[in-house]
């Protein structure tokens, strides 16, 4: 019997939760998306997708997804 869901599908599944959430969140409130949280919920989706990177041995998810999480450190550092 197949699994439903795998473990790399729930990660990611909740990693673009995470993503999406916080995206819609920024489009719909600005001032909602000037707190740290959105930005840490952004971060916390780049850090699991760069743990299924490096899981996975994909150089390319992991170079992609450890850029786009010092671009999220970089935003909340120069907010707060």
């Amino acid at each position: 019997m197949k699994k439903f869901l795998t473990a790399f599908a729930f990660t990611s599944w909740f990693a673009n939760a995470f993503l999406l959430i916080s995206g819609a969140v920024m489009a719909i409130s600005p001032k909602i998306a000037a707190t740290w949280q959105i930005f840490g919920a952004f971060a916390i989706g780049h850090i699991l997708w760069l743990g299924m990177g490096i899981f996975k041995k994909d150089k390319g998810l992991a170079f992609l997804n450890i850029n786009l999480l010092l671009l999220d450190f970089y935003a909340i550092f120069v907010r707060f």
